[in-house]
């Protein structure tokens, strides 16, 4: 019968030694990658809640709208509003043009999904989306 040397053992352990420290290396980066991109995840996720909630909550966009529409500068121009389900359709009549610019001024300032805006020399016709 013959006998195993010792050295082949040693270096067998040694092998197997040196190939579970570089398994393990591998599988540490893949972890730290996989972990980097669940908080990136996480950070994009919680953007586009903050985005859904400011940009699509049809209560706040109407009440944005109405504070505006209700501002005191306004009150003796000529303002229609109409809404829909999907749509909040704002006319503003005006010979000033300084309070044609500051209305605009205002809508535009808001986190508002514009659909359509029409601008004229007396007119502003505006459609905001709700959805």
């Amino acid at each position: 019968m013959n006998k195993i040397n010792p050295i082949y053992i040693l270096a067998f352990v040694v092998v197997v030694f040196l190939i579970s420290i570089s398994i393990l290396n591998n599988k540490e980066n893949e972890f730290k990658n996989l972990n980097k991109y669940v908080i990136d995840l996480n950070t994009k996720g919680k953007i586009f809640s903050e985005y859904k909630n400011n940009w699509f909550n049809k209560t706040a966009i109407i009440n944005k709208v109405d504070r505006i529409i209700k501002n005191t500068a306004y009150k003796n121009e000529k303002i229609l509003k109409t809404q829909t389900n999907s749509l909040v359709r704002i006319k503003f009549e005006s010979n000033n043009t300084k309070l044609l610019n500051s209305f605009l001024n205002r809508v535009l300032n808001e986190k508002f999904l514009l659909k359509k805006i029409d601008i004229e020399k007396t007119s502003i016709y505006l459609e905001i989306g709700l959805i």
